[in-house]
């Protein structure tokens, strides 16, 4: 479209000339690099933050079962760390046989 909008250049009004076109077409370029540039910043911290959130949750596992090791699967310590103690399972229920 430039090299169109070049050759009838000079019966156009000022606000449509060459210079005008090429000035926002530099302007979306760069707009559109900083855009590009943001998405790249965006998913490479995306990416940091998914790894620290996995590290910290096989940290988390790691630090349960040592608890629960040291303490005990009913401890009140198991508990504070997260885990589910053993006396708060749900107890299992004797399932009555069906009649044939």
């Amino acid at each position: 479209m430039l090299v169109g909008l070049q050759t009838c250049d000079a019966k156009l009004p000022d606000d449509l000339k060459t210079s005008v076109y090429e000035a926002k077409l530099k302007e979306a370029s760069e707009s559109l690099r900083r855009l590009e540039d943001a998405k790249r910043a965006y998913y490479e911290q995306t990416d940091i933050v998914e790894r620290n959130l996995a590290d910290l949750n096989t940290l988390s596992v790691r630090v349960r079962s040592a608890v629960k090791g040291i303490y005990g699967a009913d401890s009140a310590e198991y508990k504070s760390v997260g885990g589910k103690r053993l006396s708060e399972h749900k107890k299992p229920t004797k399932k009555t046989p069906v009649a044939p």
